[in-house]
């Protein structure tokens, strides 16, 4: 009978010896993430604020996956594509929510701003607890701009005729509609 082994050693060999600690590796690592996770919540926060009156877009196209930029000026086209609001009724309503959506746009373009400065000075704190509060801001801000988008994207879609929501929706093929864009353009805004 063969002489039985010593016991099966688990987990990961030792560092040869003047390597540095598993600890200290792993806490390396860590603050390299994070540096490299507030460099880019950092860059998206600089980045410009989308609205219903945005320059540009980046948008998926439907038909080949691609993310591709399309300026106000193919708003401008689908929106000259769509039929005039049918009353004037449809009109103030249009004018009405665009006012009020744009008010909630400064709003978030302020907390997006303060989010920024935060980042910029360093003010958020060091170590965990703080990158921990800023990553929650940022989630925070980031669910709050989603829900907003979505909220009066859909009311505005919700003031258009089924005629107008057809014909902006072909109009903007292979492109899902941005309907803030869309309306600002179509009320010359």
């Amino acid at each position: 009978m063969a002489a039985a082994a010593g016991p099966k050693k688990r987990g990961r060999p030792p560092l040869n010896p003047g390597k540095y600690s598993r600890g200290y590796l792993a806490i390396k690592a860590y603050r390299q993430r994070k540096k490299g996770m507030l460099a880019q919540l950092q860059h998206g926060l600089q980045e410009p604020a989308g609205g219903p009156s945005c320059s540009h877009s980046v948008l998926l196209n439907l038909e080949n996956g691609a993310s591709v930029e399309v300026g106000r000026d193919f708003w401008e086209n689908v929106a000259q594509q769509l039929p005039a609001p049918a009353s004037p009724q449809q009109q103030q309503q249009l004018e009405a929510l665009m006012e009020v959506y744009s008010a909630a746009l400064g709003r978030l373009a302020q907390d997006r701003q303060q989010l920024a400065d935060t980042l910029a000075a360093g003010s958020a704190g060091s170590g965990i607890e703080g990158g921990a509060g800023l990553a929650a801001a940022a989630e925070a801000y980031a669910a709050r701009a989603c829900a907003m988008t979505l909220s009066y994207e859909w009311a505005l879609q919700g003031l258009l005729s089924n005629e107008q929501v057809a014909k902006m929706c072909m109009a903007c093929w292979p492109y899902l509609p941005v309907v803030g864009a869309v309306v600002s353009s179509m009320l010359g805004q």
